[in-house]
């Protein structure tokens, strides 16, 4: 738990998809705005990419994200399920999930929610630590946690050539990635069950602990 949350401090994604309160309605959706991406490639940080390893995750590959129903890169409701934005961290663990979707303590964004979602292609990937890029990269370490994300998609585009997305892997654990980077994510992923949490932690984990795949797979639970 102290190795997440440190992670948690570093790299404030899901954080700040959540800490921006705008109520959203099932007819106002507001506007995504784009990152801002830097016009040129750091060949300092490009380097250290060419040391990371190319691993293809295949299609059908099963990831999770977790979220807030009314966070401004959510739209969840009766006429639409999507992940909006131009890119999203997602995990292959549901647990790890989970936890950023209890990330945020703002009541008003609504309940926590777990994103069941399908790869549906076979993607190359570039594998390797975040961490470990910081000293290279061309942005301060307080910039990093949104900066690298933002720019992933024209590095790995460099290394990997053209695909419809570009992803990210990071901490290979128990046999899975804990944390997939997917820029582009609308093109390659396909949205399978959206499962609103219940309001406690603890029964929220308790809940993805005790289902099994096939029941994961089949229907997707609503708690009042």
């Amino acid at each position: 738990m102290l190795k997440f949350f440190k992670k948690m401090l570093f790299r404030n994604d899901y954080a700040s998809e959540a800490a921006q309160s705008v109520e959203i309605t099932a007819t106002k959706i507001p506007p995504i705005v784009l990152p801002v991406q830097d016009e040129f490639l750091s060949p300092t940080l490009l380097n250290q990419f060419k040391q990371f390893e190319v691993v293809t995750l295949k299609k059908g590959t099963i990831l999770y994200h977790g979220s807030r129903e009314k966070s401004i890169f959510t739209e969840f409701n009766v006429n639409s399920r999507s992940l909006n934005g131009s890119r999203k961290w997602t995990t292959e663990d549901k647990i790890y999930a989970i936890n950023y979707a209890f990330c945020d303590r703002h009541t008003n964004l609504g309940k926590p929610l777990l994103w069941k979602l399908k790869l549906t292609e076979d993607i190359k990937c570039l594998h390797g630590s975040q961490f470990k890029l910081i000293p290279f990269s061309p942005w301060s370490e307080d910039a990093f946690p949104s900066k690298l994300p933002d720019n992933y998609s024209k590095y790995a585009e460099e290394l990997l050539g053209e695909q419809k997305s570009q992803i990210l892997l990071d901490h290979f654990e128990e046999n899975m990635y804990t944390e997939i980077l997917i820029a582009n994510h609308t093109n390659v992923i396909e949205i399978i069950d959206v499962f609103e949490l219940p309001d406690n932690k603890d029964k929220a984990i308790n809940f993805a602990k005790n289902m099994k795949k096939k029941q994961l797979t089949n229907y997707c639970l609503h708690f009042s």
